[in-house]
């Protein structure tokens, strides 16, 4: 009876890792068959436009470690461009299938560390539904430069199960273990640095002593991280502050928190980019935002014990958002990749709801379960629906544009992206509505001049400039 009872337990476990798999994958395949993204995107710098990426040989991996790529160290990220290379060429649909995989591992791996965290299977499972198939993870996971998110969550995830593994007795080979999956993360995307903070959190959320002899490696490798991160970007990316002032970007980040806050409940309108009117960034709605932001974590921290599972949350996506907030203004001020590591402890809390549930009413628990399978249906739809706007990068200009018609850099990425499809007339009306909407926009209004010159037997040279202005 007993070997009967574990083996159910193992066929039970695998049953739902496999439903978080599937599921994953059926939210986001329609990125496979999706191209390179080349316009204010990565994938030039990180693979079609770099010599690293090529036939194999070992003076292409040390490139890969020797150098920086768009201004940050992700030798890690690189290398696996360059296997990736070796069996699909340049075929981005290999590419795709390389990044779909690792965030369906990464899925997995937050319902095992949700189910250990939870102390509850069903807990975990669904902690890794909701991390598979959200529309916020759409980003990271259909533009191929963003290999380096997913790719450093995998680690990340790993360092978090090994310390787990660590705290429950299993020796200090698995801190060793730990240390070196932190380490990989950092050496795939530098903004995991807050790892050790989070594992305080942990501490605090499993009514641990806060213990720091043991995370004192972590620190040194995220101190580490962090100069190399600084110094990588010190040539030219590190921008003024939001605003022109640090109260303006305070301002402008509160209420991007709201939003992102709202995006995880009600994940609509997403866009691939996000613009802000800079001379609206002290207004009425942003004063708003920053008071009930206050007010929030005033409230939470005086609930933290009778809220502990939201207290948790609350401060864990707050402290991995911090490398992205503009604290150092070196980030955009919002996108969607940014929530792939808060993600891991909202798909948490959502999680602790099915554990909560076994302590209500029959009648309220089949109620609360109906809610949120129509809410998991929901999300499903609305990722698969929003991956194909990453189709190409006139579908994902074009969201952008549907989402900020005011805004000028959005018509002008659009005018490139047609531009480079050969749509001259196409591009011709999107530089002009940039330049209509900002007249002083020099790179909108010199695409617009060269375009006009354009004619249909003509071949275009190319843009000045495809980055977005607002990076």
């Amino acid at each position: 009876m007993r070997t009967y009872s574990s083996t159910w337990r193992l066929d039970a476990g695998f049953v739902s890792t496999m439903v978080v798999a599937v599921a994953g994958l059926a939210a986001l395949y329609p990125v496979l068959h999706h191209g390179f993204l080349q316009v204010a995107f990565d994938d030039p710098g990180f693979v079609t436009e770099v010599e690293t990426i090529g036939p194999f040989s070992w003076q292409r991996v040390w490139m890969c470690f020797d150098r920086l790529y768009l201004y940050d160290y992700v030798p890690l990220p690189m290398l696996s461009f360059l296997l990736d290379y070796q069996l699909w060429g340049f075929d981005p649909r290999g590419y795709h299938a390389t990044n779909l995989i690792l965030h369906l591992v990464a899925a997995i791996l937050v319902q095992r560390w949700a189910s250990h965290t939870l102390g509850s299977q069903l807990g975990g499972w669904f902690a890794g539904l909701v991390f598979a198939i959200h529309p916020v993870q759409v980003e990271a996971v259909a533009v191929i430069a963003q290999r380096k998110t997913v790719l450093s969550t995998v680690f990340f995830l790993l360092a978090l199960l090994a310390y787990h593994r660590y705290q429950k007795g299993g020796g200090v080979r698995w801190n060793a273990l730990g240390i070196a999956a932190f380490a990989a993360a950092c050496l795939s995307k530098s903004s995991v640095v807050p790892f050790p903070l989070l594992l305080l959190l942990s501490d605090w959320l499993q009514g641990r002593p806060l213990e720091w002899r043991s995370k004192s490696p972590y620190f040194v490798v995220a101190v580490v991280t962090m100069a190399v991160s600084l110094y990588a970007k010190s040539d030219g990316v590190i921008k003024p502050p939001h605003g022109e002032s640090a109260v303006a970007t305070v301002l402008v980040m509160s209420r991007v928190w709201w939003e992102y806050l709202f995006a995880l409940f009600v994940p609509i309108q997403l866009s691939p980019a996000y613009y802000y009117q800079r001379a609206r960034v002290v207004s009425w709605e942003n004063i708003l935002a920053l008071a009930a932001f206050i007010g929030l974590l005033i409230a939470v921290w005086k609930n933290r014990y009778r809220a502990r599972w939201s207290a948790f949350a609350l401060a864990w996506v707050l402290i991995s958002l911090l490398p992205v907030a503009n604290i150092v203004p070196i980030a955009v001020v919002r996108a969607d990749r940014y929530l792939y590591v808060p993600m891991i402890a909202f798909a948490l809390w959502i999680g602790s709801w099915w554990v909560g549930a076994g302590r209500r009413s029959a009648q309220r628990n089949r109620v609360v379960a109906a809610a949120l399978a129509l809410w998991c249906l929901g999300l499903a739809m609305e990722s698969s629906r929003y991956a194909k706007v990453f189709r190409d990068d006139v579908s994902a200009r074009s969201r952008a544009v549907q989402l900020h018609p005011w805004a000028a850099p959005a018509h002008y990425l659009l005018a490139v992206a047609w531009a480079e499809r050969g749509e001259w007339q196409r591009a011709r009306l999107a530089a002009r509505a940039a330049v209509e909407r900002d007249p002083q926009f020099a790179r909108a209004q010199e695409l617009l001049a060269k375009l006009e010159r354009v004619g249909n037997e003509q071949t275009y040279t190319g843009a000045a400039g495809s980055e977005d202005p607002n990076r």
